[in-house]
């Protein structure tokens, strides 16, 4: 649970990063292949990440209407994306300038519970970490380059002469 902004703002730096080099690395020709009938694809996954961006916001009051809820997916992945960075951007802009710490420990009603903004804020990174994962597995399975985010992925290793270890 977040207590600062601060604490916040510098994760949500981190992390965002690294969750839209993920959709980057999604393909148009690949994203909507599916490695299992209960599993979704890589497109729905960059796109529920991106819409729970605007739920997340709606629910915490940033935003007067939860848009991309009624919205479908994009018709290709460079679109995901450029909703994902507005939103993000758009997020991180509305919780610094008008939040205060304090704001943090607000009780809001979200997937049918009460819980604090900054709770809110912490599950919305982990969700993004969570999904990440995800799209790294099914990026494997379905033969695309992984993109490093918190250290060298396999290609990364590869493209400079190591012999990633397996």
């Amino acid at each position: 649970m977040y207590r600062t902004i601060q604490d916040f703002a510098e994760d949500w730096k981190v992390g965002i990063p690294h969750t839209l080099k993920m959709i980057m690395g999604v393909e148009d020709c690949t994203g909507n292949e599916k490695v299992h009938p209960d599993v979704r694809s890589l497109r729905e996954i960059a796109w529920h990440i991106t819409k729970d961006l605007s739920l997340a916001a709606f629910r915490t009051g940033l935003i007067a209407q939860n848009e991309l809820a009624i919205m479908p997916s994009p018709g290709s992945v460079s679109l995901i994306a450029t909703t994902f960075r507005e939103y993000s951007q758009l997020i991180e802009d509305l919780i610094t300038e008008t939040w205060t710490n304090g704001a943090l420990r607000n009780r809001v009603a979200i997937y049918g519970q009460m819980d604090t903004k900054g709770r809110i804020l912490h599950r919305l990174i982990k969700h993004q970490v969570h999904h990440r994962g995800q799209m790294t597995v099914l990026m494997r399975f379905l033969g695309l380059k992984v993109p490093g985010t918190y250290g060298p992925s396999k290609e990364d290793w590869s493209r400079v002469g190591i012999v990633p270890s397996v």
